[in-house]
């Protein structure tokens, strides 16, 4: 992860940092807890890094910190008013999710049945999920970079996104 925290990959400044990055499956929002045993006190200029400044850049502008919104079975059995409420308040999520585009295919499994399907990145929804999930390209591919959507010379109309 040196694009984000350096050629040495080091985090100043907290004794057991942990960093729970974890993502939504159905509309790739993403959800960061930062928790530490203890952080290192100011001297002067010397001060801990400060984690989330450090991610930001990287998540989408508008990342949601919510208790445990991910999907599952449940759906948002078990989470608080609040989480359950601000989830379903976001204009991403639906009842139940359907991806973005058109299925060109659908099959069965004995976990269940299951479709792809194919949209353009001109499709709002579906830009909105690549931006939500652009940070997994530079974690998973070494030398990945995030993807300029304003540079006039990246067309969207190029680009097909396929989703299961």
């Amino acid at each position: 992860m040196h694009f984000i925290f350096g050629e040495t990959e080091t985090i100043f400044g907290y004794k057991k940092l942990r960093i729970n990055l974890t993502f939504a499956c159905d509309t790739m929002l993403s959800d960061l807890k930062i928790s530490y045993q203890s952080r290192f006190k100011d001297v002067g200029e010397t001060k801990a890094d400060d984690v989330e400044a450090m991610l930001a850049p990287y998540l989408p502008s508008e990342y949601v910190e919510l208790v445990s919104a991910l999907c599952s079975s449940n759906g948002c059995q078990g989470q608080t008013p609040e989480a359950r409420s601000q989830r379903a308040s976001h204009p991403l999520y639906t009842t139940p999710f359907k991806p973005p585009g058109i299925k060109v295919h659908e099959y069965d499994l004995k976990d269940g049945s299951f479709g792809i399907w194919k949209a353009k990145l001109t499709d709002p929804k579906a830009m909105e999920i690549f931006k939500n999930m652009q940070i997994l390209t530079p974690m998973f591919i070494d030398g990945g970079t995030l993807v300029d959507l304003d540079d006039p010379q990246w067309t969207l109309e190029r680009w097909t996104i396929f989703f299961l």
